[in-house]
């Protein structure tokens, strides 16, 4: 991990005085962390820095929130992770707080987080991929912003990854723990959900079905704005037909989409493309 952090330094052509300069450090903290030593408060300035992100150890809004969701999954108190790591305690809770030293969290890597690896640039979902990887694309996190203002805090993304820049409290992962957000009841009071590209149709469908359960109250999707197709489904709180679509400047513009997209939000009396 140290030497990913340093090879994509040296990839943005930073010399460690430039870093240093611009997390505002000394550049002998550069040095310290390069070599394993110094504090993790430094560390995550700098991962901020060089655009270092963690992929292979869990989901998280930064990297001290990804080390306890980590610990979180793999069923493991506090005392415990402190145990297999042979540290104190309040040595893991300090870790979680993105604070302590290197050597601490080295050694908590090595407990936990033996498959860390930088995470690859991710590819937005604003278009119709004619790729292998179309299924993979992930929504930009300036994007998601605005989805943030504008409904609220995400209770559960139902087509979740771990490399997602989603911040809510639950997620369904397929690959990583067997969990089908198509199987699986969506129970939370908002949902979010960028479909698989290729299956589009039964996630809106199924979203309608837990809506209509009382599961969810809310389901916000990211989906191709084609309301001519039958991605958009009758639903008989309009008679049969399809409902308006609206387009709030506050999503829409400053999320930079394109015409290809819409944010499609279902509410328990309305159906809506926004």
């Amino acid at each position: 991990m140290l030497d990913e952090i340093r090879e994509a330094r040296e990839n943005k052509g930073l010399s460690r005085r430039a870093l240093a300069q611009l997390v505002g450090i000394p550049e002998q903290s550069i040095v310290r962390i390069e070599a394993g030593r110094g504090r993790v408060e430094n560390l995550i300035l700098i991962m901020a820095a060089v655009d270092y992100h963690v992929a292979g150890l869990s989901h998280g809004h930064n990297f001290p929130a990804q080390l306890r969701n980590r610990r979180i999954a793999l069923g493991l108190s506090v005392k415990d992770t402190a145990e297999k790591a042979g540290l104190a305690w309040h040595t893991v809770a300090a870790l979680e707080a993105g604070q302590g030293t290197i050597a601490s969290l080295l050694k908590l890597m090595a407990a936990i987080g033996r498959n860390v690896r930088r995470r690859a640039p991710v590819r937005s979902h604003w278009s119709v991929a004619r790729t292998h990887g179309r299924d993979s694309r992930f929504t930009p996190a300036e994007f998601l912003d605005h989805i943030y203002y504008a409904f609220g805090r995400i209770g559960l993304d139902v087509a979740g990854h771990p490399d997602a820049f989603v911040q809510c409290d639950r997620l369904f992962l397929f690959d990583e723990r067997g969990e089908d957000g198509l199987a699986l009841p969506w129970m939370a009071e908002t949902v979010w959900c960028n479909p698989p590209f290729s299956s589009q149709l039964k996630w809106v469908r199924k979203a309608h079905d837990e809506v209509q359960r009382g599961n969810a109250k809310t389901v916000i999707m990211l989906v191709p704005a084609r309301t001519e197709f039958s991605v958009l489904p009758r639903c008989h709180y309009c008679g049969g037909r399809r409902c308006p679509v609206a387009w709030p400047d506050q999503v829409y513009h400053a999320g930079r989409a394109s015409r290809a997209d819409a944010i499609w939000y279902h509410a328990r009396h309305l159906w809506r493309v926004i």
